[in-house]
């Protein structure tokens, strides 16, 4: 190929490359709902997203934020006293838990696939991928809370057995939602997520360890 015709396509690339780009729509997004971890106490999530349109369908978008949620339930072995029946006793667990305080910040790439728009709204779906800081306190001593009977009724976890705990965790995540016009320039946004996280000591797709977590978001999406 001479270098006459090289240069030529190197303009009509550079061309039509900047039109694209121009072209594109790009926007950030402010996001806020309520976060439902697998096996713990309900939480809440926030983050700023910035989208990129690749057309009119598709869109690319990078977030961060934070997430907080409290307790990582678990059941203990129920250890039975002398004033009740063996058999009975043994067939019982004790609910407390082994985690707490537990925060997450999000680093994530994900894809916005418009599939059906109408005059009201526009539905989509979304697949995302990631990485995430989790930060939270670990217990495994419970002392055991006993009824004036003498049963054991509650395990509570020993503070001085607490450990607190950092993870990196690599997941990915896929969502459902709807784009609603408030004006020309923003959008309503409400969208359910379903993502599920490893740090690949604990690889199990759907573990009950708490790393698989269902949110529900509402956000604002502005046009820049």
């Amino acid at each position: 190929m001479s270098s006459e015709n090289r240069n030529y396509i190197l303009i009509v690339l550079t061309l039509l490359t900047t039109n694209i780009f121009s072209q594109n729509e790009k926007s950030i997004q402010v996001n806020g709902g309520i976060l439902f971890p697998r096996s713990s106490s309900n939480g809440l999530s926030g983050s700023i997203q910035l989208n990129y349109g690749i057309n009119s369908d598709l869109y690319l978008y990078l977030y961060s934020g934070y997430s907080s949620w409290d307790k990582f339930n678990i059941g203990l072995n129920y250890q039975y006293s002398e004033v009740e029946d063996k058999e009975i006793a043994q067939q019982r667990t004790i609910a407390t838990y082994a985690e707490n305080e537990h925060s997450a910040i999000p680093f994530y790439l994900g894809a916005r696939l418009n599939f059906r728009t109408n005059k009201l709204f526009t539905t989509f779906f979304s697949f995302e991928l990631g990485y995430s800081r989790l930060a939270f306190n670990s217990y495994n001593k419970w002392d055991p809370v006993y009824s004036n009977s003498g049963a054991v009724v509650q395990y509570i976890p020993v503070e001085s057995s607490k450990i607190k705990k950092n993870e990196n965790l690599y997941g990915f995540g896929v969502g459902l939602g709807f784009a609603i016009p408030a004006t020309t320039q923003m959008d309503v946004i409400v969208n359910f997520k379903l993502n599920t996280y490893s740090n690949f000591d604990d690889i199990e797709l759907l573990s009950t360890r708490g790393h698989i977590h269902t949110t529900i978001l509402g956000g604002l999406n502005f046009k820049i």
